[in-house]
């Protein structure tokens, strides 16, 4: 079954999606379509297997969550081009695979979900935040959109749609349009243990949380399910509230001692990139 994994890729986060490619691809066949910057589509366009590059990128400054007009525009216009080229994506595949490009996969996504997707029994499966309290859930948002799986191209019309008049409706970005979006087609919530963000450890349940996650020999769980992937930038330095130190020693710790199939490959691809200059 193919991936069909939609992302944008700017030069401040490729080491990120270097990262995640590999991971993801331990588990999956996957085709990425990418939405990316000058020094991207040089880097990764006929360099890179299962790689299609569209080059709709022109700035390297973008951020939702500055108070710069010019910072907040340049975000849109990059989800706009992951809109643009999820429709390309579309035009190949059964269902896609919409995602951020600071993910670190551990486990495959659940077969059965998978199938549900790809054999349209149901229009989208998304991640709810969990924050705990932490984020202010009722304005950004309730689920994730760094993670979502959509087989219904109507559906991605729906919230592209919404993204569109997102200001002049008062919404959060693209994330309060996905909610709303969910209103009006069959869709799926994944449990805790998939898309497992920072966002996750900062409420009264956090300790709970992180504790509940355990290694025992070459399997990594999250409340006895297995843990699919962390969404955290390995690489790229963070603003947000969380000890981004600590996950990566955690994160290296596990693929070095998990011992499963592949972990070796992604261990050497961690120290790689982190001795690469891009």
């Amino acid at each position: 079954m193919k991936l069909s994994t939609v992302s944008a890729v700017t030069k401040s986060c490729l080491k990120d999606f270097l990262l995640m490619k590999k991971t993801l691809e331990q588990h999956h066949f996957v085709q990425f379509y990418l939405a990316v910057d000058d020094f991207c589509y040089d880097y990764l366009h006929e360099n890179f297997q299962h790689i299609t590059c569209f080059k709709l990128i022109k700035t390297e400054d973008a951020n939702h969550v500055s108070e710069s007009p010019q910072q907040q525009a340049d975000f849109i216009k990059i989800i706009q081009a992951k809109f643009d080229v999820a429709k390309e994506a579309f035009k190949d595949s059964n269902f896609i695979f919409w995602c951020d490009v600071d993910h670190i996969f551990f486990n495959p996504m659940d077969p059965q979900i998978l199938e549900l997707i790809d054999k349209k029994l149901i229009d989208a499966a998304v991640t709810p935040h969990y924050s705990d309290g932490f984020a202010d859930e009722k304005t950004v948002g309730y689920y994730n959109c760094g993670f979502v799986l959509i087989s219904n191209p109507e559906f991605l019309a729906t919230w592209e749609d919404l993204f569109a008049r997102h200001k002049q409706l008062g919404l959060y970005y693209e994330q309060k349009p996905l909610e709303l979006t969910t209103q009006f087609y069959p869709t799926i919530t994944l449990p805790i243990n998939y898309n497992v963000g920072w966002w996750k450890f900062l409420g009264p349940n956090a300790q709970i949380r992180w504790d509940s996650i355990k290694l025992k020999k070459d399997e990594l769980t999250m409340f006895d399910n297995p843990l699919i992937n962390f969404h955290f930038h390995y690489f790229r330095e963070g603003k947000h509230a969380f000890d981004q130190a600590s996950f990566k020693k955690s994160i290296a710790h596990i693929f070095n001692e998990r011992k499963k199939k592949g972990d070796d490959l992604v261990f050497y691809t961690m120290n790689q990139l982190n001795n690469e200059s891009l």
